[in-house]
């Protein structure tokens, strides 16, 4: 999560607010900051770590959109 910045297009910077580990998951709340050109907005989300199912799934709490949700899925290649 940490390094969203390095690979996400638009992602300028992260910041992790809180880590909690539990039944093998861990449950993040982490602030995103996006920009393009002049625009940014920073946006609070709740992301959700299950190794065990190769994902992670993110909550969107608070920002400037009326809704988010990402839900990344991991095959092996």
């Amino acid at each position: 999560i940490e390094a969203y910045p390095q690979f996400l297009p638009l992602c300028e910077a992260l910041t992790v607010r809180s880590r909690k580990e539990r039944d093998g998951r861990t449950i993040l709340i982490a602030d995103m900051s996006i920009g393009y050109k002049a625009i940014r907005e920073t946006f609070t989300t709740q992301v959700l770590l299950k190794p065990d199912e190769n994902a992670i799934d993110v909550k969107y709490i608070d920002g400037p959109f009326k809704y988010l949700s990402n839900i990344w899925r991991f095959d092996p290649a």
